[in-house]
């Protein structure tokens, strides 16, 4: 990835976090969003994706964005086309540094569906006890996936 797309998402992000209305700096859907359509960043695809990826744990460790529940769900949607490493990469980066609420059973369930990994009901017990043991953790979560991958 060049310099110039790092400093495209400086500059394209750094106007939505200057908004003196929004508590803690927090990055909302919208915004996201936003960004996406003013850089037409549908016809990069996978390029867009790499630059979100590299940018918001960056962003995170240095306290600009403040991930909820919701947004974390929501930015799901908007990596989804992404390769799997790349979605769990950044969503489990943003869980474990900046998400403040842990997912349900439930939502994890539709996340790896979404995302194209089976998953059975016989799994719940190991879900929750990765929950109790910070299943955010980026290893333990690639961990869980491939044992679900053995398991089919």
């Amino acid at each position: 990835m060049s310099d110039e797309w790092d400093d495209i998402w400086k500059v394209q992000l750094s106007k939505h976090f200057n908004d003196k209305k929004r508590p803690n700096n927090t990055i909302s859907f919208e915004n996201i969003m936003i960004i996406m359509d003013e850089m037409n960043m549908k016809k990069y695809q996978l390029n867009d994706v790499q630059g979100l990826v590299k940018y918001i744990p960056n962003a995170l460790v240095d306290g600009r964005i403040v991930i909820t529940e919701e947004i974390f769900l929501q930015l799901i949607y908007v990596l989804h086309y992404a390769d799997l490493n790349n979605i769990i990469q950044v969503c489990f980066y943003m869980t474990d540094k900046g998400m403040q609420n842990e997912l349900t059973y439930d939502q994890f369930k539709d996340f790896l569906t979404m995302i194209g990994v089976p998953i059975q009901d016989k799994h719940k017990k190991y879900i929750s006890k990765l929950a109790i043991n910070g299943m955010y953790k980026y290893a333990i979560v690639m961990d869980f996936i491939s044992n679900l991958s053995c398991t089919q």
